[in-house]
């Protein structure tokens, strides 16, 4: 496929600039690229789409900033997961906006996290189940770094959702992690509760790498049942 501008004599160069990061997204759209999907160095897109490195550059910033593409220097230029994180974005201050009380993300996180475990005990790829059981060890290494030990819990939950195979539970679920983030900061400030994590990461992704749904519900829901239980203690110490 080949896409060519056509730029008009009395169009400034904002418009240009628009004109070039439309027909690049349309490039991407078009192509079916994913993610991480290579689109090429600067000076073969310049002779696609007959323009200026200047006027591509431009429009490469604004495409930047929307999360669409990925400058790698000396590599070129890559397409980017700003469509993904948008919607994550999105989602997230909408709950924040509505206010959802606590019972109801922690509901709701019971709900979908459970079905994640089960589709990814049955989808999961080898290197998804290593990549989880490499979570808990670093999830034991960084016991006595709170907040380090707050990223690396999740990141587990997020590549658990991915191992699904279904890129709508990450959608839908790091809004809701995001908006329980004041709480656990609050738990993972005491040291017992951090060992009590790292014990239902271990049995979760041990279910994973077994494929065995029933097991990786189970060990979920005593996560859930875990959590809502630290929860409490935090709050009755004072913590929230």
């Amino acid at each position: 496929m080949s896409i060519s501008i056509s730029l008009k004599g009395n169009a400034n160069p904002q418009q240009l600039r628009d004109q070039v990061a439309r027909q690049i997204e349309a490039l991407v759209v078009e192509s079916d690229l994913l993610p991480g999907d290579r689109l090429g160095s600067e000076r073969a897109l310049c002779e696609r789409f007959q323009v200026s490195r200047t006027l591509l550059r431009e429009a490469i910033r604004t495409l930047e900033s929307k999360g669409v593409v990925t400058v790698i220097p000396a590599r070129g230029l890559f397409v980017g997961s700003g469509g993904l994180a948008s919607a994550i974005d999105a989602l997230s201050k909408g709950m924040r906006r509505e206010a959802l009380s606590y019972s109801e993300l922690l509901e709701g996180r019971r709900f979908l996290e459970t079905r994640i475990g089960e589709f990814a005990a049955a989808r999961r790829s080898d290197a998804q189940a290593v990549e989880l059981l490499a979570h808990v060890e670093r999830l034991s290494a960084e016991l006595d770094r709170p907040e380090a030990f707050l990223k690396e819990d999740l990141q587990f939950h997020l590549d658990l959702s991915r191992a699904s195979g279904n890129r709508l539970f990450e959608i839908w679920l790091q809004p809701i992690l995001e908006n329980l983030i004041e709480t656990r900061q609050s738990i993972v400030l005491l040291r017992p509760v951090r060992l009590r994590i790292v014990e239902c990461h271990r049995r979760i992704a041990q279910a994973i790498v077994a494929r065995d749904p029933v097991m990786a519900r189970s060990a979920i829901v005593a996560h859930m049942d875990q959590f809502a239980d630290d929860s409490d203690l935090a709050r009755s110490m004072g913590f929230d």
